[in-house]
């Protein structure tokens, strides 16, 4: 498969994210609101600069496997105010089987639970 995360499934999360972007002295918390095997998108209440390639450090308690380095793909402000900006990341590095193996039960239990779609 080609590195292009729309080309993975990917799985509805409602967790707490701790990001960081350590370039730009920024941390935070938000919400994870999606994965996939490549990458996530998350909600951050926290205006942040757009430079060349933004790189986040990530960390989710409930998702210990989850890469915790992501490059900055997309943002969307959600609106003006409070601020709150919908980022989109794909992940620094190689993919561990660790996550790998928790995506793919991921999606075979979804699955499984929803046989219709």
């Amino acid at each position: 498969m080609a590195r292009d995360s729309r080309n993975y499934q990917r799985l509805r999360v409602n967790l707490d994210i701790e990001w960081a972007i350590a370039t730009q002295g920024l941390s935070g918390t938000g919400q994870l609101v999606d994965v996939s095997l490549l990458g996530a998108s998350f909600v951050i209440d926290n205006r942040f600069t757009v430079e060349r390639a933004v790189l986040f450090g990530l960390r989710v308690r409930e998702l210990e496997e989850m890469p915790n380095l992501g490059r900055l793909r997309w943002f969307r402000r959600l609106g003006a105010y409070p601020v709150r900006v919908l980022v989109g990341v794909i992940f620094e590095g190689a993919v561990t089987p660790a996550w790998s193996d928790w995506v793919y039960q991921t999606v075979a239990a979804q699955a499984e639970d929803n046989p219709d779609g």
